[in-house]
Formats: structure tokens, C-alpha cells, sequence
């Protein structure tokens, strides 16, 4: 069975594949460590309170000092992992996202300047790097410590199954309440920043004309249905995440209830008491974070989803053969252009041939196509029919950057 092709963003990721890897392997070391507080606090409710030791006290201080020390030290490598990691991602793609938002652009006939790809990839760069990330990582270790409160006593570990349940509903309820809101909010951002771009590139023209109040007005407007649609968003975002902090402090008071009838019945310790109350805290962190970071998990998404989309869209131009120095000979056969994006034919069926040294002066009334032949005799758009050959060969297969440094297409 062939394996399915990963596109090109997903194979740049999966080139940082070892990073994810030795990042898993630090967040299990720095899950581990957690329990070292509740471990410790056992110990001195257990130990040496009832046998009153003090050398047991200072040896178990000084332990659960080195590992929370050495707990440190492996979140700070966990967090330059995923730094590095990150920086890896971003060089091995930003002049691939660059060269395929600059041709975008010369294939659109509108000429689209919009950077929102950069800041989508550097916007995914800042992700791998945040609190979202790091919980992606620490979630897994849920089940572990539910175990663990099994271990402790079986009610403990039912009150851990049950709360995280409702945890991941509320995750779940946060995604399907703010996701579409917040990518409608982003098109219109991105459409706003756009056709700002496209204003200030014709301020003087527009102000000749009038029309400055009138645009920012409109800007403005825009401008408010964005914030309304991302405040929207942030309400019930916010809204959620407060449920699901406020259940999470409930269900760890409850937890001291719980285990108190336990202790009343002798089931179980003191110190068992309030070991389970606070592994349930620290089982339940990584999914509280991840409900409050779920915002950045969607932008996330639309930023993938949008470079993986640009990146189909604009494949990466293969090694072209080495041609040598054109002498200037440009042919047009049975030319049929149509602007990219559009249905309509500009021109159709344009021939014309120069030998080197020869000049050519088209003239004609504004939309009449001129601009369009200019376009498609130097390969920013293709033909529908024909082609432009220069020297014999076809343009499309000339090396940008070596046919640019010749002198005479300066003439064209």
C-alpha cells in the first residue's frame, strides 16, 4: 500500500519530528517531578508529624529541594526544545511562504500585496512556543495520575474520571462556540488589511478625489465588525474558561470532603487526604490551560490552513536546466491570454517576432491589453493558447533569475 504524499507544510513539520520527540521525553521527566510537592507533603503528614523526627524532615527537604530544582532545570530545556524547534520550522519555510506570496500576487490580476502569510508563519512559530504547547504535552499524563488516585482510594479516581469529562465537554463547547466566529473574524481581518494596504498605496489619488472621509468611514466600520465578531468570541471564550477554572476549584474542595468522610471511616490517612486533593489539581491543570488556550489552537489551525492552502496553490518551481546567454530572439505564436482569475480573453490569437537588437512600440487605448502582452512575454502570466518563445525556447522554462540579469530585456 503507497503512502499518501504529506503537502509540503506537514513534511516541514515532520521534519521536526526529533524536537517533538525529546520534548516528550522532558515533559514526561517534568510530570514525574510534579509529584515530588505531593509525594513530600504525604510524607510529613505520615511520617513526621506522627514520629516527630527532625532528621527525617531535613533529609526529605533537602531531597524534594534538588528535584523540584532539577524540575526546573528540564521545564527551562523543554522550553528552548520547542524554541529551536520553532525557529527550524520558520527558516526552513519563510522563503518558500515569500516566493509563493510574491507569485501569488503576479498571478492575480488585481496584484493581492497582502503579507498575511509571514504573519501566519510566524504566528504558528509563536504557538509552538506557548502555554497551548505545553499542554499538548502535559494532557497526556492525565490518565496516569487518575491511576494514581485509584491508587489512593477508588472514590478518588471515579471523582478524577468524572471531572474530566466535564472538562474536555467545555473544551469541546468552547470550540464549537468561538471557531467560526473567530475565522469569519480573521477573513475580515485579513480583507480589511488588504484593502487598507491598497489605499495607502493610492493615498494621493484618493485624496485628490475626495474620498479620504468616505474610506475612513468605511475603515472604521470594518474595522468595528471585526472587533465585534473577535469580542463576541472572547466573551464566550471567557466565559467558558471561568466554568471551567470555578468547576475545577469545586471539584478539588470537594475532594477534601470526600476524602474527610474517608478519614472519619478510617479508610484512608490524613495525609492520603490531601495528597488526593491536590493530584486531582494537578491532573486537571493541563486540561484547564488547554480550555483557555483554545483560542490559540484555532488561529493556529486557520494560520496552518491558510499556508497549507497557499503552498498547494503556488507548488514550489522545480530546477530548471541551465540555458546559456540568449542572444534576444523573442517569438509570440497565436498568443490567447486571459487574466488570471478571470473568464474573459484580452487578447487572442497576437503574433509577432523581434530579432535581436530590434525594438517594438505597442500603443493603444487604456484596457486595450497592453499591459496584459507585456505580462505574459515575460512569464508572470501564461498563455491560454500559444506561447512566447525566446531564443526557440519557451519562456516558462528559462530561469527567472538568469534571464533577468541580461541586459536586453531591459529593451522588452
Amino acid at each position: 500500500m503507497m503512502k499518501k504524499p504529506l503537502y509540503e507544510l506537514r513534511q516541514a513539520i515532520a521534519g521536526i519530528k526529533s524536537y517533538f520527540l525529546y520534548a516528550a521525553l522532558f515533559s514526561a521527566a517534568v510530570n514525574i517531578l510534579m509529584l515530588v510537592p505531593i509525594i513530600y507533603m504525604l510524607q510529613v503528614y505520615d511520617r513526621v508529624v506522627t514520629s516527630r523526627s527532625l532528621p527525617t524532615l531535613l533529609t526529605l527537604t533537602l531531597i524534594m529541594i534538588f528535584l523540584l530544582a532539577s524540575l526546573g532545570g528540564f521545564e527551562w530545556i523543554r522550553a528552548r526544545i520547542l524554541i529551536n524547534a520553532s525557529n527550524v520550522l520558520e527558516k526552513s519555510l519563510h522563503s518558500r511562504v515569500v516566493d509563493a506570496m510574491f507569485r501569488r500576487s503576479l498571478l492575480t490580476s488585481s496584484g493581492t500585496n497582502s503579507v498575511q502569510p509571514v504573519n501566519d508563519l510566524t504566528g504558528l512559530r509563536q504557538f509552538l512556543t506557548g502555554n497551548g504547547m505545553f499542554a499538548f504535552f502535559d494532557t497526556p499524563w492525565f490518565p496516569i495520575y487518575i491511576l494514581l488516585m485509584f491508587m489512593f482510594h477508588p472514590w478518588f479516581g471515579v471523582a478524577g474520571i468524572v471531572a474530566g469529562i466535564v472538562i474536555v465537554a467545555l473544551a469541546y463547547a468552547n470550540e464549537e462556540a468561538t471557531s467560526k466566529i473567530l475565522q469569519a473574524a480573521n477573513l475580515d481581518a485579513a480583507r480589511n488589511t488588504n484593502r487598507l494596504t491598497g489605499n495607502m498605496r493610492n493615498v494621493e489619488v484618493i485624496e485628490a478625489m475626495g474620498m479620504t472621509d468616505a474610506l475612513l468611514r468605511q475603515q472604521i466600520a470594518d474595522n468595528n465588525k471585526v472587533l465585534a465578531l473577535q469580542s463576541k468570541a472572547s466573551r464566550k471564550g471567557a466565559a467558558l474558561s471561568s466554568t471551567t477554572r470555578v468547576f475545577r476549584i469545586i471539584m478539588q474542595s470537594s475532594m477534601l470532603c470526600v476524602g474527610a468522610l474517608l478519614v472519619l471511616r478510617q479508610d484512608i490517612s490524613p495525609g492520603v487526604m490531601i495528597a488526593g486533593s491536590l493530584l486531582l489539581g494537578r491532573a486537571l491543570a493541563p486540561l484547564d490551560v488547554l480550555v483557555a488556550t483554545w483560542k490559540n489552537f484555532a488561529i493556529a489551525r486557520s494560520q496552518f490552513q491558510r499556508l497549507e492552502k497557499l503552498l498547494q496553490e503556488t507548488p514550489a518551481i522545480a530546477e530548471q536546466m541551465k540555458l546559456p546567454a540568449p542572444s534576444g530572439k523573442l517569438q509570440a505564436e497565436k498568443l490567447v491570454v486571459v487574466p488570471p482569475g478571470s473568464k474573459q480573453v484580452v487578447l487572442h490569437h497576437v503574433e509577432l517576432s523581434l530579432e535581436p537588437g530590434e525594438s517594438l512600440g505597442i500603443v493603444g487605448p487604456s484596457a486595450a491589453g497592453k499591459t496584459s502582452l507585456l505580462r505574459t512575454l515575460l512569464g508572470i502570466w501564461k498563455p491560454a493558447q500559444g506561447c512566447v518563445r525566446l531564443d526557440g525556447v519557451v519562456v516558462a522554462v528559462w530561469n527567472r533569475a538568469e534571464r533577468g540579469s541580461h541586459r536586453f530585456l531591459n529593451h522588452l
